[in-house]
């Protein structure tokens, strides 16, 4: 009898999707000796005809043969030989088909250390991804470097004219404080109270600073209690520059500042002329009224790019005709003190500028030029790297484009305002915020406490309320500054995308003696002093701009009508004199290039697939075909497991029901369960035998049978 492996490797087991072909093979002679194909179109007859036949053919199988033979009958082991011959898999065939103990040990052992090897090189491999490293690539972008933003503050915040105003107030204030606090040590002293004239709006502010320095200096002991050791120390701390501005409304304290027509001579930009109506206000608390330019304001044409600029700025003197500076106890004696020139500001378009972090100051008398060099960063966010996508912030003042820096400011802010319940002057403002600035001092009833002692203390608390909030706002802006859990809290980062520019700057003596008396015609008789329209106006600047320059105004004028070489000689050192309390800026695009500075992953996720799958083939052999093969033995085995379990069940159904109908047969004893027989079954080309035929290969989709 011929096996069934011998069988299959004979006879051919080809055949269209829609017959079903049975061979009968000869073992005598080897060969199939009876083909028949039978049609499952025809559910009624079985076609039985002879595809082959030799007279004396003794058939030992017949064998159905479709597109899933074998499938149904296969064996763990079948399933292993199989998946062995045809897998790309190397090594595993070896260990699989070869018969010899020693080769199936020999290629374990090849194979187990080429996987330990792979997962070695995979764990390194993984460990280099998981780094998030990344990589910084710098180019150079032949694209015009778009031109920024100019902002521009003068260091002397106060307005000339009004200065002579609050220095008369202090003094004569100061003094009566002086009074009151001499003759409150006479016991028979009555202070005479009259009705005092309406006081200018800033006045307040003033009051309130003298008020508490002149009372400090009378209470040592309170003093101590503040943790002071004189009132000079805790006056640097609570009456600084910044103090005026959170004591009076902030649409008020503008008028404190230079105003814009005083403050901008003459700007050019990129060959357009521009005038300080081109310039938008801010305001900021220790320089009060500064200015931005931005390129729009001038050009409309966005194909144009601006190349420079150039302004002339005056930062006219704010004594008054002599340098009496302000009394002491007065919040301004720092405004004094301070330098004389302008800060200026690079920064992006539409940035909020920050004077005191970001600016540098250009001396008066001199011009400065400042070549810009813009770069574009391009960074990569979490996990690699850490940048911000915010495109912009809402404050108070407006909504400006994310910085680093404003992000800083506003976290500070809000940590002061959660602890303090109050806001710091310095900082910009979120929206939605009504609490009072922790640099606004309350006014205590200054007389009432020197005159009667049993008003004490309410000075004392108003003083110990004011204090108290300063100290939480340094405290709070200490401690956020430098604990690095703080810092974390704010979760502030450079912005994803941003363009910052690299200022150097260069400092000249200007004017040049033959431009002196050019340019001391545009103050004299050009567009500057005629934004004054009024007499009054005009002579209020000479004398509190001008006044070491007021009586030379005639010999100017006779400069400019006779053309005089004496009066010119004469002229000239008076003019470069008066001229020192101007500023020059240029401002010029140094490169005309972009750094364009991008960062990038170092190592990406492709590149992990692709090492990780030249690793495979070094070590294991396998290929995107072979994982396709390992998924296809998965799915066979599941289906053999599958139908193993239910094969299991059906058999033992099988077997309680035989024991049943045994155990029926053994107490009823019936002549049919005696005579009980399975019946023969014989296959033959006869019409009658091809439906069991039929019914025997459609239930058994794998059917060998003795002939």
């Amino acid at each position: 009898m011929v096996d069934k492996k011998t069988f299959s490797s004979r006879c051919d087991r080809t055949s269209p999707q829609q017959m079903i072909t049975i061979l009968t093979y000869d073992g005598d002679q080897g060969k199939c000796a009876k083909a028949y194909v039978m049609t499952s179109d025809d559910e009624d007859f079985i076609a039985l005809r002879p595809l082959a036949y030799q007279r004396g053919a003794k058939p030992e199988f017949v064998h159905k043969l479709s597109d899933d033979s074998d499938s149904d009958d296969k064996s763990l082991k079948d399933i292993a030989v199989e998946f062995a011959n045809e897998t790309t898999l190397h090594g595993v065939p070896k260990i699989i088909k070869d018969r010899s103990c020693g080769t199936r040990l020999f290629w374990s052992c090849v194979c187990l250390s080429a996987l330990c090897m792979f997962f070695i090189q995979a764990s390194t491999l993984m460990g280099k991804y998981l780094d998030y490293k990344k990589k910084v690539d710098i180019e150079v972008l032949d694209d015009p470097a778009p031109f920024p933003s100019i902002s521009l503050c003068n260091i002397r915040h106060i307005d000339a004219i009004l200065f002579e105003e609050i220095q008369g107030y202090s003094q004569q204030h100061y003094m009566k404080v002086l009074e009151v606090m001499e003759a409150s040590k006479n016991p028979n002293y009555v202070r005479n109270k009259t009705v005092e004239e309406d006081k200018p709006f800033y006045w307040t502010s003033l009051e309130t600073s003298i008020n508490v320095q002149g009372y400090l200096s009378t209470k040592p002991e309170l003093v101590k209690e503040l943790g002071f050791d004189n009132i000079n120390d805790i006056a640097e701390i609570m009456f600084t520059r910044e103090t005026p501005a959170a004591n009076i409304d902030k649409d008020k304290v503008t008028q404190f500042g230079i105003e814009a027509r005083e403050f901008i001579i003459t700007c050019v930009y990129s060959g357009v002329r521009c005038n300080y109506k081109d310039f938008k206000r801010f305001f900021h608390p220790f320089f009060y009224n500064c200015f931005t330019f931005n390129t729009s304001s001038v050009l409309t044409d966005n194909s144009t790019t601006g190349r420079s600029f150039s302004l002339i700025a005056f930062l006219g003197k704010m004594f008054s005709k002599d340098s009496t500076k302000l009394d002491r106890g007065d919040t301004f004696g720092d405004a004094v003190y301070n330098s004389d020139g302008l800060r200026i500001v690079i920064h992006s378009s539409n940035s909020e500028p920050d004077p005191i972090k970001d600016g540098f100051n250009i001396p008066s008398g001199f011009s400065a030029s400042i070549g810009v060099k813009a770069t574009r960063y391009e960074r990569i966010d979490y996990p690699y790297g850490n940048c911000s996508e915010q495109g912009s912030l809402s404050m108070d003042n407006g909504i400006y484009d994310y910085t680093l820096i404003s992000c800083q400011n506003l976290c500070l802010q809000r940590e002061i305002i959660e602890h303090c319940r109050c806001t710091d002057i310095a900082l910009p403002i979120p929206n939605n915020v009504n609490v009072s600035f922790c640099q606004d001092i309350e006014n205590p009833p200054i007389f009432d406490c020197l005159e009667d002692k049993a008003n004490e203390w309410k000075c004392n608390d108003a003083i110990r309320r004011s204090w108290n909030k300063f100290k939480c706002m340094r405290s709070v802006k200490g401690r956020v500054s430098i604990t690095q859990l703080a810092k974390q809290k704010c979760r502030c980062y450079p912005p994803c995308h941003e363009i910052t520019y690299g200022v150097f700057h260069s400092l000249t003596s200007w004017p040049s003696m033959d431009q002196t008396i050019p340019t001391m015609e545009k103050v004299i008789t050009g567009d500057f002093m005629q934004r004054f329209t009024t007499d009054h106006e005009r002579n209020l600047v000479w004398e509190n701009y001008f006044p070491n320059y007021s009586n030379d105004t005639d010999l100017v004028k006779l400069y400019l009508e006779t053309n005089n070489l004496t009066v010119q000689h004469d002229l000239t050192h008076v003019c470069a004199s008066f001229l020192k309390d101007f500023s020059h800026v240029y401002v010029y695009i140094a490169d005309d290039n972009v750094v364009k500075i991008t960062e990038s992953e170092f190592y990406s996720g492709v590149q992990l697939v692709s090492d990780i799958g030249g690793q495979l083939g070094l070590w294991v052999g396998i290929s995107v075909v072979t994982l396709a093969e390992l998924l296809q033995l998965c799915a066979t085995l599941c289906g053999f497991l599958c139908k193993n379990k239910h094969s299991k069940k059906f058999k033992n159904e099988f077997r309680r029901k035989s024991i049943r109908r045994r155990q029926r047969c053994a107490s009823v004893r019936t002549k049919r369960c005696q005579n009980h027989k399975p019946r023969s079954r014989s296959l033959s080309n006869t019409r009658e035998n091809g439906t069991e035929i039929k019914n025997l290969l459609l239930k058994n989709k794998s059917y060998y049978v003795n002939v």
